[in-house]
């Protein structure tokens, strides 16, 4: 890219301090992906760690993203925004 090489390397986590030299790739389900954020466990992917990073989403199922869920009169947004 723009005459450097770039590489490519699949991630269960983001590191906290990236390389530009380097894309990082987490390819998961939207399911698992919103279990993570709402969800967080130790070594998991939380809205923390995403909040200082450029990060691009690509969903196959992108109307899940901002579908709200009404449960008992309730309703429960995901804090992910679809481009």
């Amino acid at each position: 890219m723009d005459g450097r090489k770039v590489d490519i390397e699949l991630v269960q986590t983001f590191p906290p301090l990236p390389d530009p030299n380097t894309i990082y790739l987490k390819v998961t389900t939207i399911q698992k992906m919103h279990l993570d954020l709402t969800e967080p466990r130790e070594n998991s992917m939380t809205f923390e760690s995403l909040q200082d990073l450029n990060v691009v989403l690509l969903a196959d199922e992108a109307h899940h993203i901002n579908a709200s869920t009404r449960k008992k009169g309730k309703f429960y947004n995901s804090h992910i925004q679809a481009l």
